[in-house]
């Protein structure tokens, strides 16, 4: 059992080392697409995020997410959600993500990539933690996930496609 964990220990630690930061920034505006008031402090809304990202690279795209926010008393009691990035040569990652209770709107949470065209299938899995904040109907985020090398690559080497 020891040498067991021992060697879960290390892999983990390993896999910290080799892996690279991601970083993408995002804003835009947040629209309202459905809201059940339960009582005065008991809501579920669906909303959908339109904006544009950046990342640490160089790149840039749209972004587009569906989410669903569970409120209780006033403060988040669950937030699910789906997320479509469009890169600058067309090529797309999704990721998914929930936070769990706490807070007012603002917060952190976690999100992994679950499907990406080819290109971008170094991506698959890769684990990020999120931030988001809202100033009125503008949202601002920041995703940070740790990425293998093969991905670094390929999020450097993305060229532009020319509009047509």
């Amino acid at each position: 059992m020891k040498y067991f964990l021992f060697l879960s220990i290390l892999y983990f630690n390993l896999f910290n080392l080799y892996c690279n930061d991601y970083v993408i920034n995002i804003s835009g505006k947040k629209k309202i697409i459905t809201e059940h008031k339960y009582s005065d402090n008991f809501f579920y809304q669906a909303i959908k995020l339109d904006g544009a990202f950046t990342d640490n690279f160089g790149n840039y795209g749209d972004f587009e997410s569906s989410v669903t926010i569970v409120m209780k008393q006033g403060k988040l009691y669950k937030v699910d959600f789906s997320n479509k990035y469009i890169f600058q040569n067309n090529q797309m990652i999704f990721m998914e993500g929930k936070r769990e209770e706490g807070g007012e709107g603002t917060g952190v949470g976690k999100a992994i990539v679950i499907a990406t065209d080819n290109y971008f299938k170094n991506l698959l899995d890769s684990k990020c933690v999120y931030s988001i904040k809202y100033f009125n109907d503008t949202f601002f985020s920041i995703i940070k996930c740790k990425v293998i090398d093969d991905a670094v690559r390929r999020l450097k080497d993305i060229k532009e496609v020319a509009n047509e």
